[in-house]
């Protein structure tokens, strides 16, 4: 929305939503995943490590997403001598997951 009042003052603001799904996560795929107690191995060396005697795999899955929701708003002030004051602010928020690990 942008509004002109009189010939020296403008306003404006805009909404902004970006939503992004399967995107890209890192996930150690030499971790077991008990969905009973909801967490993982920390440790290659753990019983519950698929290999112990491998480290970190490195497993790249596309099951994240965010969520951004934005507002963007101006004003401006025109003045003589082609001066102006332009203020602006934006206020957002972003909402993300990794998604389920125990997918994979």
């Amino acid at each position: 929305m942008q509004r002109q009042i009189g010939a020296e003052i403008a306003v404006e603001a805009n909404y902004v939503f970006t939503g992004q799904r399967r995107e890209e996560v890192d996930y150690n795929m030499n971790l077991t995943y008990d969905p009973a107690a909801g967490d993982t191995s920390r440790s290659a060396s753990s019983p519950r490590a698929r290999i112990r005697d491998w480290g970190f795999v490195n497993g790249e899955f596309m099951q994240g997403w965010s969520n951004y929701h934005g507002l963007e708003t101006s004003f401006t002030k025109r003045f003589s001598h082609h001066y102006q004051l332009a203020a602006t602010y934006t206020l957002a928020q972003l909402h993300d997951s990794i998604g389920d690990p125990a997918r994979w």
